[in-house]
């Protein structure tokens, strides 16, 4: 405790602030009447007395000491939360000096001291919290790197180098044996110590990145992936933590199921890029539509969206299709929900209809008649036309996953015109069969799907476009001659995943999927169809995902008696 001081009228330092303290131990809402009341006891005192030898009048070094002591009695203090209202209560008094400081005199009558009182005050703060971050006794050190966390972003013109220290002292923390104060000092490098244009200094990226990778504690890993600046180093670190195994230094419970906190978080990060890519969009689309005054807005709003939302262009289609794959395959649910969650966002960020207000939902209520039927699902095509659906895993649960969250747009959707399926894109083709997947095997199609009969121009058409690139595979295998098992094999297989990837066979694949799914409402159409799945069972290239569509569709179109015996003379 300060050492007691003759009194000279003015008012006593260390028994007005211990009834300022003991009133913000109470309640954390009077911590801006008592920083007020703190700081009028502040400018009275600071230009009292003669100067030391440290440049602040005696009044400020009695003010800062009495300070200290308080703060340590905090950061000591055996009840939890006493403890935590002081230390916000410190951390809100730094705010309210270095916002209210630099516009207040600090006294008419005397003459002020040698610096500015509120960069001086707050690094001698700084100097006892860095301090306290190698106390010896981990509930101290929690303490206090939570109070340097809530100061750091309210820390005025302070000089660099107090700064810097603590910054030093806050990396030693990152490899500190207590797994809270751990993820606490990785939360504080990435939230608060970001240079410049929000890219971390070199060190401090390369410690936060060996940590979200190599850190035993699943604590740590998730303060990293939740709060890390997004930057073209630490995307793919980021993306890998989709395939976190939840392991933790402290043994889980019996029967506990692994934690998942982590992978959940990855694709929260994406999720919220992503809405920062559409918030840039909605910026950009008002800022063209209100002229000049929405130029002004767009800078503002468009500088913090763009970025973080630049990911998404980044990301090409196979590392999108992976990470919803590993994201629709996991075992826990709320990581399936989180990715449910990112393919809405996606398909918004990347529909142009998106309204250039932000609190106007982009999911109509009903589809009119006069209107594109596709206009809804604009993004959703954008969306799948990116994954790369000739080798995508994810493009149903994708389309399954969006019409999921917006049921209502399957509500009068009529997909019969001819115009659409002239020339079918794949993207439309997913979006179909992911309609059927939605509404289930037994759904009445009628409505919404053309039937079989419809389809067999559009089926014998993607036949004819394939059949050359069949031809050709055939060719290719045929002058291969004196290879071991091995080998035939191994050519067979490369085969198959060259055609696998082929465009104009993966169109008449989902085209026949199409026509199994709606064969139960036009079995003529499917008896129609019959002649040309025969054909494409005797080319011998056919691939082998195509062949057990054919079969599966004959089968359920001829009957069993009659697709075995044209097996058997196939054969």
């Amino acid at each position: 405790m300060p050492a007691p001081r003759p009194s000279d009228g003015m008012p006593d330092i260390y028994e007005s602030m211990k009834h300022i303290f003991t009133d913000a131990l109470t309640n954390e809402r009077s911590h801006t009447r008592n920083s007020a009341a703190l700081f009028a006891l502040h400018c009275a005192v600071v230009c009292r007395g003669e100067q030391v030898d440290c440049g602040a009048k005696e009044g400020g070094y009695e003010f800062m000491e009495c300070f200290l002591y308080f703060l340590g009695q905090c950061l000591h203090m055996k009840a939890a939360r006493p403890a935590d209202l002081g230390l916000r209560f410190v951390a809100a008094y730094i705010e309210y000096l270095n916002d209210s400081g630099p516009r207040r005199a600090w006294s008419l009558d005397d003459p002020a001291p040698m610096h500015e009182p509120a960069p001086w005050f707050t690094g001698r703060v700084l100097k006892a919290l860095r301090h306290a971050l190698a106390a010896p006794t981990k509930q101290i050190r929690r303490r206090a790197i939570d109070t340097v966390s809530r100061m750091f972003g309210t820390l005025g013109a302070i000089d660099a180098r107090v700064v810097d220290k603590v910054r030093a002292e806050v990396r030693e923390r990152r490899v500190d044996k207590d797994r809270v104060v751990r993820a606490r000092a990785a939360a504080l490098l990435c939230k608060h110590m970001a240079a410049g244009d929000d890219r971390l200094a070199a060190g401090d990226e390369a410690l936060l990145i060996e940590a979200m990778t190599c850190d035993p504690a699943s604590d740590v890993r998730l303060a990293v992936v939740s709060y890390i600046p997004i930057t073209e180093n630490t995307v793919p670190h980021l993306l890998l933590r989709s395939r976190d195994d939840g392991r933790d230094e402290k043994a889980p419970k019996r029967g506990a199921y692994p934690d998942a906190r982590v992978r959940v978080a990855v694709y929260r990060r994406l999720r919220e890029a992503v809405y920062n890519r559409l918030r840039e969009n909605i910026a950009v689309k008002g800022a063209r539509r209100d002229g000049a005054v929405g130029g002004a807005r767009q800078d503002g709003a468009v500088g913090d969206a763009r970025r973080d939302g630049a990911i998404v262009d980044k990301l090409n289609g196979t590392v999108i299709d992976k990470l919803l794959a590993y994201g629709f395959d996991d075992r826990s649910e709320d990581v399936r929900r989180e990715v449910g969650k990112l393919v809405v966002c996606w398909a918004d960020a990347l529909s142009p209809a998106v309204k250039a207000e932000p609190d106007v939902k982009a999911e109509p209520d009903m589809l009119s008649a006069e209107e594109n039927p596709l206009a809804p699902f604009t993004g959703l095509l954008a969306l799948l036309t990116r994954l790369g659906l000739s080798t995508s895993k994810s493009s149903l649960r994708v389309v399954e996953a969006f019409l999921s969250a917006r049921p209502r747009l399957c509500v009068g959707l009529d997909l019969c015109d001819p115009a659409l399926w002239e020339k079918p894109t794949l993207a439309f083709l997913a979006l179909v069969r992911g309609l059927i997947a939605h509404k289930g095997a037994n759904a009445d199609l009628q409505d919404t799907l053309p039937t079989v009969t419809d389809l067999i121009p559009r089926v014998e058409g993607c036949w004819n476009d394939a059949r050359p690139q069949l031809d050709e595979a055939q060719r290719r295998l045929a002058v291969r001659t004196n290879m071991t098992n091995e080998q035939d094999v191994a050519a067979h297989k490369e085969h198959e995943q060259i055609l696998a990837q082929d465009e104009r066979v993966f169109r008449l694949h989902e085209l026949l999927h199409i026509c199994a799914a709606v064969g139960a409402s036009d079995p003529y159409g499917s008896k129609a169809l019959a002649p040309i799945l025969y054909e494409m069972l005797r080319h011998p290239a056919l691939p082998e995902k195509l062949r057990e569509v054919v079969f599966a569709q004959l089968a359920d179109s001829e009957g069993e008696l009659p697709y075995a015996r044209a097996v058997r003379e196939i054969i």
